[in-house]
């Protein structure tokens, strides 16, 4: 398995947050052959699921007052920095917004999150332990990071600032699309939404998990209880679908051309 070191920049972890993790947790088990763990300590229940005896994702529940605040499931990006008090102390200036301040993970890190120009949230996150490594671009596995907004010139010029982010630009069928560079690696990518976009659909991060089998994944997310936003097609990079699960959370499963 592809096993890489977490630097500062990089996606470092992905977790869902729910309204009922009695339901999102089998559903996530059936459709990535996960199996979960909780871990205690914390603010509330939190779940770790694993592929084999590999870290694969987090689910956390809702507390009463983020539920009765109408707070929609969602999947949440994580991005490892080796100074958070420093980084979180340049949103602001940078036209984002702190939305939770600095904040300790039990033993495991301190977190973050914050609102960038365009309404994305993302997590910030520096673990407690060098090097934090991580498993990518394996079935059950994050393979990709997709930042989508109406104004891609913003988002790019608050993550270059923020976090020293590059791009590579690609033209695509449906126009420009940005790879985020972190040094030499690849780290995601940065979209335009176009007009064929609900006018509702918010800016957002959007996680991509592999799989070995896009379509059997996808009648594995109907089977569990989901439902599919975009039903599995062909892109020039592999074959993807977009997932809902049970309590509403979105989601990309993605298999690339080398998978």
């Amino acid at each position: 398995m592809p096993v890489i070191d977490v630097k500062h920049g990089t996606f470092g972890w992905i977790d869902v947050m729910t309204t009922d993790a009695a339901v999102a947790t089998p559903f996530y088990e059936k459709v990535f052959g996960w199996t979960s763990q909780e871990i205690p300590g914390g603010a509330g229940p939190y779940h770790m699921f694993f592929k084999g005896d590999q870290p694969a994702a987090g689910l956390g529940e809702m507390n009463d007052e983020m539920k009765a605040q109408g707070a929609h499931p969602s999947w949440n990006s994580y991005i490892e920095v080796d100074d958070i008090d420093g980084t979180v102390g340049r949103v602001a200036g940078l036209g984002g917004e702190v939305v939770v301040p600095v904040m300790p993970a039990g033993e495991y890190g301190r977190m973050a999150v914050i609102k960038d120009p365009t309404g994305a949230h993302v997590s910030l996150w520096q673990n407690a332990e060098k090097p934090n490594q991580g498993t990518y671009n394996e079935a059950g596995f994050l393979t990709w990071n997709e930042h989508v907004s109406r104004d891609t010139e913003a988002a790019r010029a608050f993550y270059a600032e923020l976090l020293g982010w590059s791009w590579d630009e690609m033209e695509m069928p449906q126009g420009t699309y940005w790879v985020i560079m972190n040094g030499d690696r690849p780290n995601g990518g940065v979209m335009a939404m176009t007009d064929e976009w609900p006018e509702h659909v918010p800016a957002h991060w959007m996680v991509y998990i592999g799989s070995d089998d896009v379509d059997a994944s996808a009648e594995l997310v109907k089977e569990a209880g989901g439902s599919l936003v975009v039903e599995p097609m062909d892109i020039s990079v592999g074959r993807f679908c977009v997932a809902t699960d049970p309590t509403g959370a979105t989601f990309t499963i993605f298999k690339g051309g080398d998978m």
